[in-house]
């Protein structure tokens, strides 16, 4: 999942470098976090960098999810 992170905690305002890729993540591992989900189904890909101070760090990156299928007890979507 992490390419590569660095913290430092030397300085009164720790620094962070975070680079994290991840392919493919199957949905359904999050549907019971999700309480009113019934079913969850996709897939997700993601391209994450934190850069800065701990406290305040810039976020770039890109999420893409594909082939959704998600169903509550009143609205089922795909």
């Amino acid at each position: 999942l992490f390419r590569s992170s660095v913290i430092d905690l030397r300085p009164a305002d720790p620094l962070l470098q975070l680079q994290a890729n991840l392919q493919g993540l199957n949905l359904e591992i999050l549907q019971p976090l999700l309480t009113p989900v019934n079913e969850l189904r996709g897939a997700l890909d993601l391209n994450l960098q934190l850069d800065g101070p701990v406290r305040s760090p810039s976020v770039n990156g890109q999420v893409d999810v594909r082939d959704v299928q998600l169903q509550t007890a009143g609205m089922p979507v795909e």
